[in-house]
């Protein structure tokens, strides 16, 4: 399943007042039914340790990851309800896209594929 993370810091007006937006029904329902969501705040020290790796300087933020935790889409700075009902719209549409997406084999898969329908090869078996 998707991850929804908000990465906001209580110390940022513009952070508190985009959870006030996130907890309206709409995008609470749309982002609880299509998402696991979760809060992340800079100023703790394990947290701001992986918000950097990712890039993060900024708050508020928000970022959609598929199932494998890789990043889709990032958004930086405030959203209202219908921003972010549509970013939100949007990283689902990108995730399904790449899941869609057929893996391409691996050149050893190739070769290996070929040695194997090979008449010659199937004849040492």
């Amino acid at each position: 399943m998707p991850i929804f993370i908000f990465v906001g810091a209580k110390y940022c007006r513009y952070s508190r007042k985009m959870e006030a937006e996130m907890i309206k029904k709409e995008v609470g329902d749309f982002y609880n039914y299509h998402f696991v969501c979760m809060r992340m705040d800079p100023s703790k020290i394990i947290e701001n340790f992986r918000l950097t790796n990712w890039g993060i300087s900024q708050v508020p933020c928000v970022l959609f990851l598929d199932a494998n935790k890789k990043i889709v889409q990032r958004c930086d700075g405030f959203l209202d309800e219908s921003q972010l009902v549509r970013v939100g719209q949007k990283a689902l549409i990108s995730i399904e896209e790449e899941n869609k997406q057929v893996p391409q084999p691996t050149p050893i898969q190739i070769f290996v594929k070929h040695i194997t329908s090979n008449k010659l090869w199937t004849a040492f078996k």
